[in-house]
């Protein structure tokens, strides 16, 4: 009797114990390396940077799943990946999930501007018209008038509200990009029309190829796109963000000094309250160390400035 209270007592004791340990994360594979699911753009960055941090932090192995940015926010959700490389930012539909089950955001991070120089990889956003447009310039509130429908200001849909005189008066405004959910127009109604809808007669293109295909073919059109897609019959409208300038096409210095106002960034998204040795590797990222490794790719991404780098490195206090 008094055996088998003892038993007893030590079963309960052990199953106490063992609920009390910490289990392995479910980002953590059998041979103990740690999952990181996101964008191939990344791959470049993350292999030299992990051998760095290899060097004082031997434990932390991390295997590569950079399969598709589309994965990367399901998996930070589940708990699968350690961080979520996207090389965007994330749309609010694939934020929701996220939300929902975790009660608030992930930390956002950006790691890098976009490319000037890939066409497959995140970059800043351009205005294009055809090449017979003579709109010079145009500032960020008109661009929200024309793309948007109820700006304050109010619509802008004939390119004579923007000067243009003679037979451009009258001539209605064709507006192109590509739609609500996909990473540009996403961008787009987020930053510059702050939320509000795409006026009536948008016409939503899946690639900037198509965009600039279209303001080719029709010169009453105008249409935001990558950067470093015009033709010989189309042309890049300089920008500011007021009419007291400057007007900017989004050359690579325009950029990393964080003055182009349709820059678009790289990202990294992460649970709050990372452990010491991810605030640790991501702090390395950020580092001029790890933004030399930005700078050093070919046809990559253009590294952030020393503020961008201060900036993001406070979100990991």
């Amino acid at each position: 009797m008094l055996g088998r209270l003892f038993f007893s007592l030590v079963l309960v004791a052990a199953t106490a114990h063992a609920q009390s340990m910490p289990s392995a994360p479910l980002y953590q594979l059998p041979d103990g390396s740690l999952r990181v699911v996101g964008t191939d753009s990344f791959r470049y960055l993350l292999e030299h940077v992990d051998a760095i941090f290899a060097q004082t932090h031997p434990e932390v192995r991390f295997t590569l799943d950079l399969k598709g940015g589309y994965i990367a926010m399901p998996a930070l959700t589940e708990g699968t990946t350690v961080f979520a490389p996207i090389a965007r930012e994330v749309t609010a539909p694939e934020l929701a999930p996220y939300l929902h089950l975790h009660g608030g955001a992930p930390i956002a991070l950006r790691i890098a501007h976009g490319s000037l120089t890939s066409q497959t990889r995140t970059a800043p956003l351009g205005v294009y018209v055809n090449r017979q447009n003579p709109i010079a310039h145009l500032t960020s509130g008109q661009l929200a008038r024309i793309f948007s429908q109820g700006s304050p200001g109010g619509d802008i849909t004939r390119w004579g509200q923007l000067g243009l005189t003679g037979a451009w008066t009258n001539r209605r405004i064709r507006i192109v990009g590509t739609p609500e959910d996909a990473g540009f127009g996403s961008w787009v109604v987020t930053h510059l029309l702050v939320g509000r809808p795409f006026a009536p007669g948008y016409t939503r293109l899946l690639s900037s190829a198509e965009i600039i295909q279209t303001l080719a073919e029709d010169n009453s059109a105008i249409g935001i796109c990558a950067l470093d897609f015009a033709t010989p019959t189309t042309r890049v409208v300089p920008v500011a963000l007021t009419e007291a300038g400057p007007f900017l096409n989004g050359s690579a210095a325009d950029i990393t000094a964080g003055h182009y106002v349709l820059d678009r960034y790289v990202y990294i998204y992460l649970d709050r309250n990372p452990p010491l040795w991810l605030r640790d590797y991501l702090r390395l990222i950020l580092s001029p160390r790890g933004q030399a490794i930005v700078a050093a790719e070919p046809d990559g991404f253009l590294p952030l400035n020393l503020q961008e780098q201060a900036e993001e490195s406070a979100k990991l206090q």
